[in-house]
């Protein structure tokens, strides 16, 4: 969309211009006071946190060895859910 009015027009919109109040506190019920949602299950998060650090690793070790190919990096199978589309 664009301004089709004149100069002046212009100049009245800049100046009563408001913003966005950011001071309000809405938020989701689930989120966690640091940001984000909190995973209360152990198990996801521990399987979240293991996929994250083999894939982190194998990307180090990609670089360290001089490979920069990094559509290369395998995602790990434990990452997958157990459902099929079948």
């Amino acid at each position: 969309m664009y301004f089709t009015g004149t100069k002046t027009d212009l100049e009245k919109l800049v100046k009563t211009f408001v913003g966005i109040n950011l001071k309000d506190e809405k938020r989701v019920f689930d989120a966690h006071d640091k940001g984000g949602k909190q995973c209360m299950d152990k198990a996801v998060t521990n399987a979240t946190r293991s996929v994250g650090k083999f894939i982190i690793s194998e990307v180090g070790r990609k670089l360290i060895s001089g490979d920069f190919n990094l559509t290369t990096v395998s995602f790990p199978i434990k990452a997958m859910i157990p459902k099929s589309a079948l």
